[in-house]
């Protein structure tokens, strides 16, 4: 007998919903990977950040989902500053600490977390990228963003 969706954690609600679509799974990252990543940036990840990675580590580089979101692998994770150029941050306050995570329909705009050194900072997600909403928070957590995307919340577009 399969559990009922609610009994479900978040990650095994996400592998579930991307099995549904055919998109192909990597599987989660090693507690010592999550550490050598925290260790290379200087931050913590929040718990649900941590629990999500150690399920599934993003989506096969390349690949989308039928609704046109890409989940990256942990070590295609970069800080905004990294990936995008002034014009796409010029308004972030400390744009180093924000890691973008997602994108939509072949980088239309992406998703970026807030990532410190601090486990008591708040990690909200919000959009980056070329839009006109660049910065405008989404989301207080990644808990928060999975369950919108989950629910394909317009907001999230």
């Amino acid at each position: 007998m399969e559990p009922k969706s609610s009994l479900l954690t978040l990650p095994e609600r996400l592998k579930r919903h991307w099995g549904a679509h055919g998109v192909k799974i990597r599987p989660g990252v090693s507690e010592e990977e999550l550490r050598n990543f925290e260790t290379a940036h200087g931050v913590r990840f929040s718990q649900d950040l941590r629990d999500y990675f150690r399920a599934v580590d993003g989506m096969e580089e390349g690949t989308m989902a039928t609704d046109y979101f890409s989940f990256w692998p942990l070590h295609t994770i970069k800080r905004m500053s990294e990936e995008l150029g002034p014009e796409c941050y010029a308004d972030v306050i400390e744009p180093d600490q924000y890691f973008i995570f997602a994108d939509y329909c072949i980088w239309c705009w992406g998703y970026a977390i807030r990532l410190t050194g601090n486990h008591a900072d708040s990690n909200p997600v919000f959009f980056t990228g070329n839009r006109p909403d660049n910065g405008r928070i989404i989301a207080s957590s990644f808990t928060e963003f999975l369950e919108l995307y989950l629910t394909d919340e317009a907001h999230l577009y």
